[in-house]
């Protein structure tokens, strides 16, 4: 198992502070010396995060725990929110000290959203992760929102007599801070899409390879056509199109929903897969005559020989 570094969430201890006057009877609130903490880590929904399987990114920074925080019991609450890809078996790590809280499979849904809670006792640091599932890759967001539960507390009435003067006493407590997590009802997130072409030789023979990448899948759609106009491939994710050299292509591409290209990008290109097949001169070879022109020579021969034969017998009859 590996373990990377990535993400840059944001994260924050909010403590709410409060007070409160009694004339007469006094309320003593005797509470621990720590306050009750809370820390949030947020994720933008665009992120994208390419890792190995079964590795473990850590989202930065590390937050490192108050030591009179130390030891504490919190309660862990996640909210992921997918984009319109799927990826399976991608959980999310909540870690301080020997404690853990897991959501599994947060982008088991085409944008969907998951829900998860726990508890952890605080160690010395809370780190947020990414443990990877087969894909490869992570394209979500999610907000993680840890309360620490405030320690017992006891409280003390005391009944003040004077004849002179009202007694008054302030109190001060520390209340556990309170979140909010808004997911924006559509984040555009980018996608970026390469289109490329060549010809290739295999077993002695030519073709056209045109490959499509895209940086996530179903995020675009990419429509390659021949030198007649007709679709020849429509492409949604990371492919090689096979095709006949010798011919002109155009590919256009268009963004899936909750998608766009970045400004300077380009959606459509033309590719010449020229023709690559080897050509090879063969030994030219006399072959015999046959058939009828072999006949025909035939006839003409015996008829040369015929009048051979008389010349000669003419010639004889002369000298005799």
């Amino acid at each position: 198992m590996t373990r990377n570094q990535g993400g840059n969430p944001g994260w924050r201890l909010r403590p709410v502070v409060g007070l409160a006057a009694v004339v007469v009877y006094v309320s003593i609130l005797a509470t621990a010396a720590s306050a009750a903490p809370g820390f949030e880590v947020t994720i933008p929904v665009d992120t994208v995060v390419r890792a190995p399987e079964g590795s473990i990114t850590d989202f930065e920074p590390v937050i490192q725990v108050p030591e009179e925080n130390q030891g504490q019991e919190c309660s862990v609450v996640a909210h992921a929110q997918n984009q319109t890809s799927v990826h399976p078996d991608n959980d999310l790590l909540v870690t301080s000290g020997s404690s853990q809280v897991v959501i599994p499979d947060v982008e088991a849904q085409s944008g969907g959203s998951v829900e998860g809670e726990g508890t952890l006792v605080l160690g010395t640091t809370i780190v947020v992760s990414l443990r990877m599932g087969p894909d490869e890759v992570f394209s979500a967001g999610f907000d993680v929102v840890i309360d620490c539960l405030p320690d017992e507390t006891t409280t003390t009435t005391t009944e003040v007599t004077t004849t002179t003067t009202e007694a008054t006493t302030t109190t001060t407590t520390i209340a556990p801070a309170t979140t909010s997590t808004t997911i924006p009802d559509e984040v555009m997130a980018l996608v970026f899409v390469t289109v490329e072409g060549e010809c290739v030789v295999e077993d002695g023979k030519g073709h056209g390879e045109i490959a499509v990448t895209l940086s996530v899948d179903a995020a675009a759609t990419v429509v390659i056509r021949d030198g007649d106009d007709d679709v020849v491939a429509t492409v949604t994710q990371d492919s090689v199109v096979t095709v006949p050299e010798g011919d002109a292509y155009t590919w256009e591409a268009s963004p899936s929903e909750g998608f766009e290209f970045a400004q300077d990008f380009v959606p459509t290109g033309d590719i010449d897969i020229e023709e690559c097949t080897p050509t090879e001169v063969k030994d030219l070879e006399v072959l015999p005559f046959t058939g009828a022109e072999t006949e025909a020579l035939a006839v003409i021969a015996a008829v040369l020989s015929m009048i051979g034969l008389l010349v000669i017998l003419a010639t004889r009859r002369v000298e005799n």
